[in-house]
Protein backbone atom coordinates (compact mmCIF):
# COMPACT_ATOMS: atom_id res chain seq x y z
CA UNK A 1 0.00 0.00 0.00
CA UNK A 2 1.28 3.51 -1.17
CA UNK A 3 0.44 6.99 -0.57
CA UNK A 4 -0.65 8.82 -3.71
CA UNK A 5 -2.18 11.46 -4.24
CA UNK A 6 -5.40 10.57 -6.48
CA UNK A 7 -8.24 12.69 -6.49
CA UNK A 8 -11.15 10.11 -6.42
CA UNK A 9 -14.77 10.78 -7.30
CA UNK A 10 -15.99 9.46 -4.05
CA UNK A 11 -20.08 9.98 -4.08
CA UNK A 12 -22.22 8.14 -6.32
CA UNK A 13 -24.87 10.77 -6.81
CA UNK A 14 -27.55 7.87 -6.77
CA UNK A 15 -26.25 7.18 -3.48
CA UNK A 16 -25.82 3.45 -4.61
CA UNK A 17 -22.05 3.19 -3.00
CA UNK A 18 -21.59 2.46 0.55
CA UNK A 19 -18.44 3.45 2.36
CA UNK A 20 -17.01 -0.07 2.31
CA UNK A 21 -17.74 0.03 -1.57
CA UNK A 22 -15.46 3.75 -1.46
CA UNK A 23 -12.80 1.84 0.59
CA UNK A 24 -12.30 -0.90 -2.28
CA UNK A 25 -12.26 1.78 -4.98
CA UNK A 26 -9.54 3.14 -3.22
CA UNK A 27 -7.91 0.48 -2.32
CA UNK A 28 -7.98 -0.88 -6.03
CA UNK A 29 -6.46 2.10 -7.13
CA UNK A 30 -3.63 1.92 -4.52
CA UNK A 31 -4.49 4.67 -2.40
CA UNK A 32 -5.83 5.88 0.91
CA UNK A 33 -9.47 6.79 0.77
CA UNK A 34 -10.21 10.43 0.89
CA UNK A 35 -13.74 10.47 1.57
CA UNK A 36 -14.30 12.02 5.18
CA UNK A 37 -17.28 9.37 6.12
CA UNK A 38 -15.15 6.37 4.39
CA UNK A 39 -11.96 7.66 6.50
CA UNK A 40 -14.11 7.72 9.42
CA UNK A 41 -16.16 4.30 9.37
CA UNK A 42 -12.39 2.35 8.59
CA UNK A 43 -10.12 4.23 11.00
CA UNK A 44 -8.25 6.22 9.13
CA UNK A 45 -9.62 9.82 10.67
CA UNK A 46 -8.00 8.44 13.67
CA UNK A 47 -4.29 7.87 12.54
CA UNK A 48 -2.11 10.44 13.79
CA UNK A 49 0.57 10.37 10.65
CA UNK A 50 0.52 8.19 7.01
CA UNK A 51 2.40 5.76 8.47
CA UNK A 52 -0.57 4.46 10.17
CA UNK A 53 -2.73 4.85 7.28
CA UNK A 54 -0.60 2.91 5.41
CA UNK A 55 -0.89 0.19 7.29
CA UNK A 56 -4.56 0.34 7.99
CA UNK A 57 -4.74 0.61 3.67
CA UNK A 58 -2.76 -3.12 3.89
CA UNK A 59 -4.56 -4.85 6.18
CA UNK A 60 -7.80 -3.65 4.73
CA UNK A 61 -5.86 -4.38 1.07
CA UNK A 62 -5.57 -8.36 2.55
CA UNK A 63 -8.64 -8.25 3.36
CA UNK A 64 -10.33 -7.45 0.14
CA UNK A 65 -8.31 -8.92 -2.03
CA UNK A 66 -9.67 -11.81 -4.16
CA UNK A 67 -6.17 -13.85 -3.76
CA UNK A 68 -5.87 -13.27 -0.23
CA UNK A 69 -8.44 -13.30 1.99
CA UNK A 70 -11.07 -12.52 -0.28
CA UNK A 71 -14.09 -10.53 1.92
CA UNK A 72 -16.55 -8.75 0.11
CA UNK A 73 -17.18 -5.15 0.79
CA UNK A 74 -20.58 -6.19 1.38
CA UNK A 75 -19.40 -8.40 4.67
CA UNK A 76 -16.98 -5.01 5.83
CA UNK A 77 -20.24 -2.90 5.07
CA UNK A 78 -22.18 -5.38 8.15
CA UNK A 79 -18.95 -5.37 10.01
CA UNK A 80 -18.92 -1.89 10.34
CA UNK A 81 -22.61 -1.27 10.80
CA UNK A 82 -23.24 -2.96 13.55
CA UNK A 83 -19.65 -2.32 15.42
CA UNK A 84 -17.96 -5.64 14.96
CA UNK A 85 -14.81 -4.35 12.53
CA UNK A 86 -12.16 -4.91 15.19
CA UNK A 87 -13.22 -8.54 15.99
CA UNK A 88 -14.15 -9.52 12.68
CA UNK A 89 -11.08 -8.09 10.78
CA UNK A 90 -8.89 -10.32 12.96
CA UNK A 91 -11.50 -13.74 12.12
CA UNK A 92 -10.88 -13.20 8.89
CA UNK A 93 -7.36 -13.17 9.38
CA UNK A 94 -7.27 -15.87 11.76
CA UNK A 95 -4.90 -17.87 11.08
CA UNK A 96 -2.45 -15.90 8.81
CA UNK A 97 -0.27 -13.71 9.91
CA UNK A 98 1.15 -10.40 8.49
CA UNK A 99 2.97 -7.13 9.43
CA UNK A 100 -0.21 -5.22 8.87
CA UNK A 101 -2.25 -7.93 11.29
CA UNK A 102 0.57 -7.85 14.09
CA UNK A 103 0.20 -3.91 13.57
CA UNK A 104 -3.51 -4.03 13.85
CA UNK A 105 -3.59 -5.99 16.78
CA UNK A 106 -1.64 -2.80 18.66
CA UNK A 107 -4.16 -0.47 16.80
CA UNK A 108 -7.93 -2.14 16.71
CA UNK A 109 -8.90 1.26 18.82
CA UNK A 110 -8.74 2.92 14.97
CA UNK A 111 -11.70 1.24 13.82
CA UNK A 112 -13.94 1.39 17.49
CA UNK A 113 -16.69 3.41 17.16
CA UNK A 114 -16.09 4.66 20.56
CA UNK A 115 -13.00 5.75 20.62
CA UNK A 116 -12.07 9.50 20.16
CA UNK A 117 -8.40 10.59 19.23
CA UNK A 118 -6.04 12.07 22.11
CA UNK A 119 -6.03 15.47 22.22
CA UNK A 120 -10.10 15.41 21.03
CA UNK A 121 -12.64 14.82 23.46
CA UNK A 122 -11.73 12.21 26.05
CA UNK A 123 -11.86 8.77 25.32
CA UNK A 124 -13.69 6.29 27.63
CA UNK A 125 -12.29 5.14 30.29
CA UNK A 126 -11.57 1.78 28.90
CA UNK A 127 -9.27 3.47 25.81
CA UNK A 128 -7.75 6.40 27.36
CA UNK A 129 -6.07 3.86 30.26
CA UNK A 130 -4.41 1.91 27.54
CA UNK A 131 -3.83 4.23 24.58
CA UNK A 132 -0.92 6.38 23.80
CA UNK A 133 -1.00 9.62 21.63
CA UNK A 134 1.13 8.49 19.29
CA UNK A 135 -0.17 4.76 18.65
CA UNK A 136 -1.32 4.98 15.69
CA UNK A 137 2.19 5.56 13.70
CA UNK A 138 4.31 2.96 15.30
CA UNK A 139 5.93 0.34 13.44
CA UNK A 140 5.61 -2.64 15.11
Amino acid sequence: MHLRNVDIQEVDMNGTKNTAEILKRAIDMDTIPTDPLTREHFGFSKCDDTDGEVNLGGLYEGLLSATYLGVTTKQIHQWQTDNKLAAAILDAYYPQESGYLNWFKQNQHLVDANYVRPGGLKAPPSHGERISEDHCGRSW
